[in-house]
């Protein structure tokens, strides 16, 4: 009877021991990816915070009408000088940058 007992708690010893396993190797794979998306946000937010000093240290270039096909920008006229560039279609635009 002691022997059934003890082959018992064995048997149920290995399933314990087997399941606190996968638990722990469940929990090492969540932290592994976890430490991956907050080390993918905290680049993606410092590579913003450079962008955004950036912009506040040169406007001209923080326009998306910069990027705009068939456009001309203040950063145009500044760059190519106001013999090259057609100001009254600068005019006649609405600019987010002057």
């Amino acid at each position: 009877m002691a022997k059934r007992m003890l082959d018992h708690i064995e048997a149920i010893s290995a399933a314990a021991s087997a399941v606190a396993a996968f638990l722990a190797i469940a929990y090492a794979v969540h932290q592994v990816s976890e430490s991956k998306r907050v080390s993918r946000e905290a680049t993606a937010l410092q590579a913003h915070r450079e962008y955004l000093a950036l912009c506040v240290e040169s406007p001209e270039l923080s326009s998306s009408l910069m990027f705009a096909k068939g456009t001309v920008t203040l950063f145009d006229v500044r760059a190519h000088g106001s013999r090259k560039v057609d100001l009254r279609r600068v005019a006649a635009r609405p600019s987010f940058i002057g």
